[in-house]
Parts: structure tokens; C-alpha cells; sequence
């Protein structure tokens, strides 16, 4: 039996065979752990998946007072099922639960699933203490952003919020060492059509001061940078991966354009060329940036457009209008970038006039996507609303039914129109775009 300090556990959340990228979370709070001097392991379900039979024989292997579980919203089932093994093959143990699943709802996730703690909000501010004080037989709950049970089963709420990470260089680089990177990059050569090249994910960013009525502030609203560092780790990669390319994962690489020239310069120093792929809003290109960011290397920017209809644009509260999308995917192109463009279908007061809008969107600029349905994701303004209007009347079954595929089922439909027919537009609209699609390779 090996025995570990804590077991940190990547739930399953995605289908297997589906493309996944990096469990950037665990990999930042394993770093902590092992900086601290404690004995980690990862178990990443996400990327070996299993069933719960074989994941028991994987608990029964192992020792350890801590069991750290983080997951998306679409993982609920996983963690439902997972908790009640670790709980039954080490019942002195406590289960820790983070991660997007606990966003907006974490009493209900907490009696839900079982765990003995649900942490909001980033976890690395947290973590440590939250180990130190399980480990020293301490009442937790005394723990900035910790939800918890009595023995009553009463839910704890924490004293106080966690502060925010104002200093993300404080952060150690991930500890890669933890999961099977050279298969993530592999995977990553597929989910961003990198064909030969070598991706590799780079947080230089987090939060998102935006307020898009379906999107969960996933890493906060205050967005803070990393400059000094984010070379280094780069640099990092290349030794250990032999990468040839950047995915910056940042919600938006392009805030202001001082930002984006930071960035720029870093990817010209780096001691060899790589190109890069980023996230940006359609209202934050310029010419100049442009220019700048091809430079660089940039080879891709994804756009979250999710619509090419003003009616559902002002909807979805995204702050720009289709006109300036299609400035930006034609300025993009023409300074040799290739623009990704996402949409998203049956957004609350969609009709076949407004999926009609989009469809011309995407004809008039060679445009596919995979339409994801929209749904309504814990922590989101959307999922208040339909909340609050009684469309999700067993809370505990729609979180179940997260774990399909959002670009092949719909999980509940928000709109007038029939689901049927939503699927038929859908469809339609995939076969009409497909041909045409336009992607610029150097």
C-alpha cells in the first residue's frame, strides 16, 4: 500500500475519447504541496478513465488522511459516485471538493455528494492551511472559503472569503510531473488542429471582467497578470517537452494593449520561435495588435462570438455587436491569423429568424462550429434565471444530466422552438457551413 499526505483526484467529466486539456488546478495545488514538503499523488480520471470498480481497487492501494477532488459542473455524476468508495475504503479520511462544480451552489454540492469539505474560490490561497490543519486534528471550517458539516449534518459556512491571488508569479510553475503530459500534448495536437506541432498550455492571466449572462467567472472578475515568469516557464516546457508551440488558456490574452504587447515581447525573446494560439474579444482588435501579435508567432485566435444575431448578442449581455465581430474575424485573416469562432445554439428568446442571422453570419465569413446547445452552468447568470423561472425542477437530476456532450444533446431547451426541430436547424446549418471553412496555415 503506498501512502501519500494528500491523493489529489481530476474527476471525470468528459466522455472518453473526448479531447481534454491540462488539469491546470491540480497541477498548481500539487506544486504548493510539494513546495510545503508533503508526499502527493495525482489520480486523473479524466485522462485514464475507469469504472468505479476498478477506481475502488485504486483507493484500496492507497494511504492518506486527504482526498482532494476537483471538478467541472459536467463531472457531478463522477464525484457523486467516487466520494461514497473513498469514504467506505477510508473512512478516516476527509474528502475535499473544488473546482468549477462548487460555483454558485456549494451548500447544495456539499449535502449532495457527500464530501467533508467544498472549497470556494482558489483553492492554492487555501490549500496549505486546509492540509495543515486536517492533518493536526483542527476544526477546518475556521478555513477562509471552507464549507463544511457538522455532526449534525448542518452545513458550516466559512468566517470569510478567501482573498484573491493578487501576485500570480508567487504561484510555483504546475507540477507537470504529476499526469501523463506528453499524452495531453498529444491530445492537444488534435483539439487545436496543431497537426505536427507540440502545444502546450500557459496561464499568463486570470479573471475576466466581463459579465456574459452564460459564462461562470471560472477565476475570478479582477483580472490579474503574470509577466516575469511566464518566459521562464515557456522556457521550461521547451526543455522538458520539446514544444514548438504556446496555448495561451487565458479568458482574454488582449485586455488593454499595453498587455498584449507584454505578451508579444516575450514570445520574441523566447530562445527559440514558437507560435501561439490565444483567446481574445472581437472588441478589443486592432490593426496594430494584429500586426504585433503575428509577429510574435501568433497563429490562431479564438473568438467567442456565440451568436451572429444583435438581438441575442444584447441577450447574452457580450458587450459588442455583430458588426464589430465581423471586423475583427476579416481584420484578423487579413494580417495572416487564422479566426476560430464559436457559437452557441437555443440561447434563451432564440427563434429560427435569429438562427437564420447566424447562419448568414457564418456563410458571409467561411465560419463553422460545432454549436454547442446552450446550458445553463451553476455560478452564471443564465442559470439564475432559469432557476428562478422554475425550467430546472430537480436540481440534483439536471446536474446528473450535465455529463453528456452539450454539442450533441440537449440537456434542457430554453427557447420556443420545438427540440426536434432545434436539432434539424442544427444540423442544417452544419452541413450548409462545413465546406466552406476557412483556415489559414503558414
Amino acid at each position: 500500500m503506498n501512502s501519500y499526505d494528500v491523493v489529489l483526484i481530476n474527476a471525470k467529466f468528459c466522455s472518453d475519447g473526448e479531447r481534454s486539456s491540462f488539469p491546470m488546478g491540480m497541477l498548481y495545488l500539487g506544486s504548493i504541496l510539494i513546495s510545503e514538503g508533503y508526499k502527493v499523488v495525482l489520480l486523473d480520471y479524466n485522462l485514464r478513465q475507469k469504472p468505479l470498480s476498478e477506481i475502488e481497487k485504486d483507493i484500496q492501494r492507497i494511504n492518506s488522511p486527504i482526498f482532494a477532488i476537483s471538478s467541472l459542473s459536467n463531472g457531478y455524476s463522477f464525484v457523486k459516485g467516487i466520494v461514497p468508495i473513498i469514504r467506505k475504503n477510508a473512512p478516516n479520511s476527509k474528502i475535499l471538493l473544488g473546482g468549477a462544480i462548487t460555483f454558485g451552489i456549494p451548500e447544495f454540492i456539499l449535502q449532495k455528494t457527500g464530501a467533508d469539505v467544498v472549497i470556494e474560490g482558489e483553492a492554492e490561497s487555501c490549500i496549505v492551511p486546509l492540509v495543515k490543519t486536517i492533518l493536526a486534528g483542527g476544526e477546518f471550517w475556521n478555513v477562509p472559503g471552507v464549507y463544511s458539516t457538522t455532526e449534525r449534518n448542518e452545513i458550516r459556512r466559512p468566517r470569510q472569503r478567501q482573498s484573491v491571488i493578487q501576485d500570480l508569479s508567487a504561484l510555483p510553475f504546475p507540477a507537470w510531473q504529476l499526469i501523463d503530459a506528453n499524452e495531453y500534448i498529444n491530445r492537444l495536437q488534435h483539439a487545436l488542429h496543431s497537426e505536427h506541432m507540440k502545444s502546450f498550455p500557459i496561464f499568463a492571466s486570470r479573471g475576466c471582467p466581463y459579465t456574459c449572462r452564460f459564462c461562470s467567472p471560472t477565476l475570478g472578475k479582477k483580472f490579474r497578470v503574470r509577466t516575469r515568469d511566464v518566459a521562464q516557464e515557456i522556457e521550461l516546457a521547451i526543455a522538458q517537452y520539446c514544444i514548438d508551440d504556446v496555448w495561451f488558456t487565458d479568458e482574454e490574452f488582449a485586455l488593454s494593449r499595453a498587455r498584449a504587447m507584454e505578451l508579444c515581447q516575450i514570445m520574441r525573446g523566447i530562445s527559440r520561435p514558437l507560435t501561439f494560439t490565444c483567446s481574445m474579444r472581437v472588441d478589443r482588435v486592432s490593426p496594430e495588435i494584429l500586426r504585433e501579435m503575428k509577429e510574435a508567432g501568433c497563429r490562431r485566435i479564438l473568438y467567442g462570438v456565440e451568436s451572429g444575431s444583435p438581438e441575442i448578442l444584447k441577450a447574452m449581455n457580450k458587450g459588442f455587436t455583430a458588426c464589430q465581430a465581423s471586423e475583427a474575424i476579416l481584420e484578423t485573416r487579413r494580417q495572416g491569423i487564422e479566426a476560430y469562432v464559436n457559437f452557441m445554439f437555443g440561447y434563451p428568446g432564440e427563434t429560427e429568424d435569429t438562427i437564420r442571422q447566424t447562419s448568414d453570419f457564418m456563410k458571409k465569413h467561411n465560419l463553422y462550429s460545432g454549436f454547442g446547445f446552450t446550458t445553463p452552468l451553476p455560478g452564471t447568470k443564465l442559470f439564475e434565471d432559469t432557476l428562478s423561472a422554475g425550467k430546472i425542477q430537480d436540481l440534483d437530476s439536471y446536474l446528473e444530466s450535465l455529463g453528456a456532450s452539450w454539442t450533441t444533446n440537449l440537456v434542457i431547451n430554453l427557447t420556443s422552438i420545438p427540440t426536434q426541430r432545434l436539432f434539424e436547424l442544427k444540423r442544417r446549418i452544419q452541413e450548409e457551413t462545413f465546406p466552406t471553412r476557412i483556415v489559414l496555415k503558414n
